[in-house]
């Protein structure tokens, strides 16, 4: 597992004790360990069924775990109703009441604990102005963008000042540039209010792009926990390398410490150096990133193959090599760079320093 450190504070908010959520014999979730920290933006992240919206509910207290506790701010909240949690959540499909006005729909959780409407007044004055919908306050949801009733739904959630905040893939019904500027806008608001904020996604990009730290999960268990960076750059499994982001992956044996046997060469494939980690005679996987592989001349590489599809993506071109035995390799270069043509034989190579060693 990666590092866990946090990069908010030492203080803990949450800390999950060997949580599990299981129907009949069926686990939603396997019992976990995980301690979410003081001002953190945490995310969790995997495919549909790893177990992060269960979790998400564990933690709202709207499902109840088969085992476990699950300790908020120092308390044992396990059993407590979810009313009674300093929580608030922002829903995918946002949730407002349509027959109230933005301003009305921001109020409701303050009128909900009893406040006078001087003092919401003022708070949700400050909500809008946070969320920069302050001119927006007599309109109705219906008369707002998707982005907009996004911020809505944040502002509601932020006016009554909640311990913890979680956001259920809050994201994922606006466009890819309304997406981007909502990112923006949450690490902006997290970063002026300090909250500790749960999100959860199955987005690898909007996990990369917001967290402090991402607990990957997968198959109802935590996968690796860590900074973005260390998510990226070292991923401990084949799952994690493939899933954030994109690898190539050589599965085979360590013949000796620069060598593997794998079945997508004919021969032994030198991977340009001695990994650490490595351990000659054990079966193993290596992943390296397409951005650090390169082209060169045919025979010249640890790898050669046949150029069979190129893709232009604007800020970068893919390049699709195909091996021997039918294996695709990624290779990333930059813009419209040209790197040889469809259907030319090539050889690739990389450097042993971003070869990563990954658990079986």
């Amino acid at each position: 597992m990666a590092s866990t450190s946090s990069s908010a504070s030492d203080a803990v908010k949450l800390h999950a004790q060997g949580i599990c959520k299981f129907y009949d014999a069926t686990a939603a979730l396997n019992p976990i360990e995980l301690k979410i920290f003081t001002g953190e933006l945490l995310t969790l992240l995997g495919p549909s069924g790893s177990g992060k919206t269960t979790l998400l509910q564990l933690i709202s207290g709207l499902v109840k775990p088969s085992s476990g506790r699950l300790i908020i701010d120092g308390r044992d909240q396990t059993d407590l109703e979810p009313y009674k949690r300093d929580i608030g959540v922002v829903f995918q499909n946002y949730s407002l009441f349509p027959h109230l006005t933005v301003q009305e729909n921001i109020a409701f959780p303050l009128q909900m604990r009893g406040q006078s409407d001087r003092a919401s007044a003022t708070q949700v004055a400050g909500a809008l102005d946070m969320v920069g919908l302050e001119k927006f306050g007599k309109r109705f949801p219906h008369e707002l963008s998707g982005g907009q009733q996004q911020r809505v739904a944040l502002a509601r959630c932020l006016v009554y000042k909640p311990s913890l905040i979680l956001m259920d893939e809050s994201l994922s019904a606006l466009d890819r540039k309304l997406r981007e500027a909502m990112q923006v806008e949450i690490k902006r608001i997290h970063r002026e209010t300090g909250s500790t904020i749960v999100f959860v996604t199955h987005d690898q990009e909007e996990a990369l792009a917001l967290s402090d730290r991402i607990c990957l999960m997968n198959d109802g268990a935590i996968e690796q926990l860590g900074t973005p960076l260390e998510l990226y750059d070292k991923p401990k499994s084949i799952f994690a390398a493939t899933f954030i982001g994109t690898s190539n992956v050589i599965s085979g044996e360590m013949v000796n410490a620069t060598q593997i046997r794998s079945d997508i060469s004919d021969g032994l494939i030198d991977i340009g150096g001695t990994p650490k980690n490595a351990t000659p005679g054990r079966a193993c996987s290596v992943a390296i990133r397409p951005e650090y592989v390169r082209i060169g001349d045919s025979g010249t590489g640890l790898l050669d193959g046949t150029i069979i599809e190129q893709i232009y993506a604007g800020s970068e071109t893919r390049m699709m090599v195909e091996l021997p035995h039918g294996s695709v390799f990624t290779v990333r270069v930059p813009g419209g760079a040209q790197r040889g043509r469809l259907g030319e034989r090539v050889s690739l190579v990389w450097d042993s320093q971003h070869i990563r060693i990954l658990e079986s």
